[in-house]
């Protein structure tokens, strides 16, 4: 950070908007624009006050939604390496016993074993599995972006319901400090528009520009776009209705950004203890499944075996 300061400050011949535009991926695509109408106003100083709140606000966010997804994935990590080591040890000392008594193995069990024996003696799939892992991780950004984690994103009940109100915040905040920083509306809400990474969100701000272009009042525009954020949207048309009856929309914007605010971060606090309660009995239930099927093959077995004896005593 120090070094991207250093730079904007030995070019002193530039506006300060043109020296924050080369570092977009760092401040934002908006701050530039802000900046840009601060230097026009003269009020930088109230600019880069709301961004560095903003931005810090940014930062704790998103470290809180790591912290509280760390345990979780190490669990789901912890559950995988363990029907890993099954299916690759486990499995053939299970068919190996049907093996020596000569007894019919059941298809599934034939399936795993042949899983087994290619990540036991190919390398191909391990090789595979790592390459997946590389190009998932090198597209993690279209990955991301793409229409069926979207509408899981948006759409996920405990998981969805946090990323959308985040979102909110993070947009509707740009938005306000857009506007008051004299940043013309039509302006401010194109700019929303471009650095929106959500097609969801994209479509919401795009109707509500198209509805005040045709002469809709606020309220009445963000009421029309409500249903693309489910009950939010419905609570986002109110607040922007009040605000504007008296004729403070940014703080009203402020207010209710920092309730979803205030939300995402209680939720995320809770979401670990959730996320982990899920995740282990939903690993019990997959081990528990794991576990009856082997004992019915054992006894499916033994029930063979049963077979085998009684035909050989019955012609005796």
């Amino acid at each position: 950070m120090r070094g991207i300061i250093g730079e904007i400050r030995n070019n002193p011949s530039d506006p300060l908007s043109v020296g924050f535009a080369r570092y977009t991926d760092v401040f934002g695509s908006a701050l530039p624009y802000q900046i840009e109408a601060g230097e026009t106003a003269g009020n930088l100083s109230d600019v880069f006050s709301r961004a560095a709140t903003q931005y810090a606000e940014r930062i704790a966010m998103t470290r809180a939604l790591l912290k509280s997804l760390s345990l979780p994935i190490l669990n789901a990590g912890a559950f995988f390496c363990i029907l890993l080591a099954f299916i690759i040890w486990g499995i053939p000392i299970v068919v190996d016993s049907f093996m020596t008594r000569e007894l019919v193995i059941p298809l599934d069990f034939r399936v795993m074993m042949q899983i087994s024996e290619s990540l036991r003696s190919s390398p191909i799939g391990w090789v595979a599995l790592v390459l997946a892992g590389v190009f998932a991780w090198i597209n993690r950004a279209k990955i991301i972006a793409s229409a069926p984690v979207e509408w899981f994103l948006m759409k996920c009940p405990v998981i969805g319901d946090i990323y959308r109100k985040a979102m909110i915040y993070i947009y509707f905040t740009e938005l306000a400090d857009l506007i008051d920083a004299n940043v013309g509306i039509k302006k401010s809400y194109d700019i929303v528009i471009g650095i929106a990474r959500n097609r969801y969100f994209k479509q919401y701000f795009g109707g509500v520009q198209t509805a005040l272009i045709e002469g809709l009042s606020d309220g009445e525009a963000f009421l029309q776009q409500a249903r693309i954020l489910d009950t939010d949207g419905f609570y986002i048309a109110g607040s922007i209705g009040m605000s504007e009856s008296t004729g403070d929309l940014t703080n009203g914007i402020r207010d209710f950004c920092g309730d979803f605010k205030d939300e995402v971060k209680f939720k995320m606090e809770v979401l670990p203890a959730f996320l982990m309660i899920a995740s282990t009995l939903t690993f019990a239930l997959v081990a528990g499944v794991v576990v009856v099927r082997v004992w019915m093959g054992i006894m499916d077995g033994m029930d063979q075996e049963l077979q085998l004896i009684n035909g050989f005593i019955n012609a005796k």
